[in-house]
């Protein structure tokens, strides 16, 4: 076998191979696939955001003070668990922007915040951008960062901290 030969050869076993990947995902595996954690943020007014963390805070508090969020004077609530959190995957993302940014679920209220729970927002250094802090007693959140509806989906939140296996109160 001459040396062009095996080139052809190795060439076309290449373009078949790639092709054969080619055909491998569809469109629609494509577009089932949500956009990235910064756009999907970008959307609603976060910009830079690369990851989102999610924690459980104030656990051992049954009445936590009203300032007692997921960052307290620019740094994470030492009451958090886990100590690192757990990251959001981009479809989960893409659930809280839709609870949480696209419509209103009216709903009833206490005038009480005793936080619980705290979404981090974090650029691609691990720096803080804000916070979204929910209460699921009352039914309120605080947010530092972005735009949100006033009475978002709480069952769909509580359904995203659920799915990341946070505690709840």
């Amino acid at each position: 076998m001459t040396r062009i030969t095996f080139a052809v050869i190795m060439l076309a076993t290449v373009h078949v191979s790639c092709t054969a990947d080619q055909r491998v995902q569809s469109p629609d595996a494509a577009a089932k696939q949500p956009p990235s954690v910064t756009s999907q943020l970008a959307s609603i007014g976060i910009q830079g955001c690369h990851s989102v963390r999610a924690y459980t805070i104030n656990l051992g508090e049954r009445h936590p003070q009203f300032n007692r969020a997921g960052i307290i004077y620019g740094i994470l609530n030492p009451s958090r668990s886990p100590t690192d959190g757990v990251e959001l995957t981009p479809l989960q993302v893409a659930q809280f922007v839709r609870a949480a940014a696209t419509s209103e679920h009216p709903g009833e209220h206490a005038r009480c915040f005793y936080p619980h729970h705290s979404l981090i927002f974090l650029d691609a250094h691990g720096k803080i951008l804000g916070r979204y802090t929910i209460c699921f007693i009352c039914r309120r959140f605080q947010s530092s960062v972005g735009r949100f509806v006033r009475e978002p989906d709480y069952e769909a939140l509580s359904k995203i901290t659920a799915d990341l296996k946070l505690p709840k109160p």
